[in-house]
């Protein structure tokens, strides 16, 4: 359904999975190759994680702070961000406690077939990054065209007025 919504509400709607995109593109994806292909600077890749937790962390804070402080077209958006950003920080925490265990198993010394249960792990979690950007990448023309998808709507259910500001929810238009 098509919402009356304010370009300002459009633009503050888009943020949130521009910045989850920004993670996963250029955090996840450019700039953990750029620090692995850097012999010489293998401790740069500790900095990926450290912004991505900051980055997640800031949306989960964003998004609860939304709640009192946006509209409800806004909000509904700052909460997908946030319900898929636990998502993939759930898969990290996985994928780092596999690669404890692998370090831990080895005793710090990795072998071949080591590097291969890392590889094969390796390879769903590079899939659900690019099921996330395509699902980031939809949700922002939702954003942009004024709707939500089915199942947001459902979860979230439309409001008249937000708590504290005056402005009206937006209004179904016809399509």
């Amino acid at each position: 359904m098509r919402y009356e919504v304010s370009k300002s509400d459009t633009v503050r709607a888009r943020s949130p999975h521009e910045l989850f995109l920004v993670n996963l593109v250029f955090n996840h994806i450019f700039l953990l190759i750029a620090a692995l292909m850097a012999t010489s600077l293998r401790g740069t890749v500790l900095i990926v994680p450290i912004v991505s937790a900051a980055i997640l962390g800031y949306t989960l804070w964003r998004a609860k702070r939304s709640q009192i402080r946006d509209p409800w077209f806004v909000v509904c958006h700052w909460q997908i961000a946030a319900k898929r950003s636990l998502f993939f920080a759930a898969m990290w925490v996985i994928a780092g406690a596999i690669i404890l265990g692998l370090l831990a198993i080895s005793g710090g010394d990795l072998k071949p077939g080591h590097y291969a249960v890392g590889g094969v792990f390796g390879v769903p979690v590079m899939g659900t990054m690019l099921v996330l950007i395509l699902m980031e990448s939809e949700a922002m023309q939702h954003a942009s065209n004024g709707t939500l998808p089915k199942w947001a709507l459902e979860r979230y259910p439309h409001q008249e007025t937000n708590l504290e500001s005056a402005d009206p929810a937006p209004r179904p238009t016809s399509q």
